[in-house]
């Protein structure tokens, strides 16, 4: 509508950025620490899975099932964190996409455009913070789904130490 629309893009512009930046860091690094988490879990449930006639016979499985849910209790201490950090920036990204459309507001009333033009200035607004919310969301989770990668990388490039062979040579006693 007005090239003043456009000046004050980029200060918010600026401000999305920043949030993006912040955002995108501590949610890899929520994800990092669910993901760590997250192995114990299927582990014992795994090894509760392939053991429970023993656990049965050894009347275990209460034990079982409450180190699970202590395991559980501790993977939701980096999940709940997650949860606020996404509202965090759902409210931040919103303030910034408000604050542009009450710019287009104030400059389409400032400087009284045909009233067409006014309805189409507010809905190309509304559809740019959409955009730019998707986009900051969709960059955040990629983000966040490269940390599996890194898991797997960590994963098959560690040096694991092996376990000792059943017969060790040097022990042997000599043939005769």
């Amino acid at each position: 509508v007005t090239p003043w629309l456009a000046i004050s893009f980029i200060p918010l512009g600026i401000l999305y950025y920043y949030l993006q930046k912040f955002f995108i860091a501590t949610s890899r690094d929520l994800r990092r620490l669910s993901t760590l988490q997250n192995s114990p879990i299927y582990s014992n449930f795994s090894e509760s899975i392939n053991g429970v006639d023993i656990l049965r016979s050894f009347a275990k499985t209460q034990q079982f099932s409450i180190k699970n849910q202590t395991m559980i209790d501790f993977d939701h201490e980096a999940y709940y964190p997650s949860i606020a950090a996404n509202r965090w920036l759902a409210i931040r990204l919103e303030f910034i996409g408000n604050c542009l459309i009450g710019a287009a507001a104030f400059l389409c009333a400032a400087t009284r455009p045909p009233a067409g033009l006014v309805g189409v200035a507010l809905s190309t607004v509304m559809s740019v913070t959409q955009g730019l919310n998707w986009f900051v969301r969709q960059k955040a989770q990629l983000e966040q789904d490269v940390v599996s990668v890194e898991r797997l990388d960590q994963y098959s490039n560690e040096t694991v130490p092996q376990e000792r062979p059943h017969v060790l040579e040097h022990t042997q006693p000599p043939a005769q």
